[in-house]
């Protein structure tokens, strides 16, 4: 099971700071991309954040890359996540509907939004918006397994928590 945590707006901005810091030893556009994420909110069920658009972050057309706006969607949607429940869970799907290029040097606005927080399954929506035109860049969903904690399992089952 993955770890329990206490969930909270703090929590998930505590989670995006740690990942907003966290550098590769690799040179790979994906290990860095949270790096430029600036603005965070949150609040229960929500997340809000900013990324400009840079060279770190572009494809070769000077836009936005899928890639970084996948991983954008799985990070700051597990982060809304940790907003309204103790586990980050396991990503078992992730949908990105690409829908207006956001060129170098603008500015993308990020909310997630919870749909559903479940006991097994929650789903959360991302929505990145081009702050100079107002239109949307993309829309994604991100679902994820969260499980119930050991202590949850074992209330359950009527037996004390292993100790194994």
């Amino acid at each position: 099971m993955n770890k329990t945590i206490q969930p909270s707006p703090r929590a998930a901005i505590d989670f995006l700071r740690y990942l907003t810091t966290q550098q590769s030893t690799t040179r790979d556009i994906f290990d860095n991309v949270l790096s430029g994420i600036t603005n965070l909110k949150a609040s229960h069920g929500k997340v809000q954040c900013s990324l400009q658009v840079t060279a770190d972050v572009a494809n070769r057309y000077g836009g936005l890359h899928g890639g970084c706006i996948a991983t954008i969607v799985d990070t700051v949607g597990t982060a809304a996540m940790v907003t309204m429940q103790e586990r980050s869970g396991v990503s078992t799907h992730i949908a990105v509907d690409y829908l207006a290029p956001s060129p170098l040097g603008t500015w993308v606005d990020v909310e997630a939004h919870m749909i559903k927080a479940g006991r097994s399954v929650s789903l959360v929506r991302v929505t990145l918006t081009n702050r100079d035109t107002g239109k949307v860049v993309a829309v994604g969903t991100h679902q994820k397994f969260v499980g119930r904690s050991d202590d949850q399992l074992a209330a359950e089952m009527g037996q004390p928590r292993s100790k194994l």
